[in-house]
């Protein structure tokens, strides 16, 4: 009879998580479908150069005030994709400040990363920006430089798609770290 009991739970045990699998995937085709919909363009647009010289024979100076605008319009973007984050208009105001403060930056590396998977040693700040490693480091420290083209390596036989992507910028989101 326990033989007997034991079986009957566990077919009621499963018929019961059976039917709690289509709400789940329907959960969660729903959040990946408003996560795909708040993403925000993967490719910032540029300034572009008024020199007709090329980006890497800008001064120093241009340079450093193209990345600077380039940087700005990256925070832009990603306070307007964190809005419209499923459940992150319903923090208070604080916690959205708090996080966005906490992920900005890893958020910016991270979509310079995926935008820089396609290239071999280039960063690819924004549609007007794509720098060869060694013109980056006029700019950006050369330890960040190497290590985001490290993780762009480790990155590309992963294959990335934009739903992976995606979800991983809204982990870095919502759980910034220390």
């Amino acid at each position: 009879l326990k033989k007997q009991k034991v079986i009957i739970d566990a077919e009621q045990t499963q018929a019961s998580s059976e039917q709690d699998v289509p709400k789940k995937i329907t959960y969660c085709s729903e959040l990946i479908e408003n996560l795909m919909n708040s993403s925000p363009c993967i490719v910032p647009p540029g300034q572009p150069s008024t020199d007709s010289q090329d980006v890497a024979q800008e001064s120093r100076e241009g340079q450093l005030t193209r990345l600077s605008n380039a940087i700005t319009k990256e925070l832009y973007l990603i306070v307007e994709w964190a809005k419209l984050v499923p459940g992150f208009d319903e923090l208070c105001r604080t916690d959205q400040i708090a996080l966005l403060t906490a992920g900005g930056m890893e958020l910016i590396v991270f979509r310079v990363i995926y935008r820089s998977i396609p290239f071999k040693d280039y960063v690819y700040m924004n549609s007007t920006t794509l720098l060869l490693r060694e013109d980056s480091y006029d700019v950006l420290n050369k330890e960040i430089v190497d290590m985001i083209l490290d993780v762009v390596e480790r990155l590309k036989p992963l294959a990335m798609d934009e739903v992976e992507f995606a979800c991983l910028k809204t982990i870095l989101l919502t759980d910034p770290g220390e």
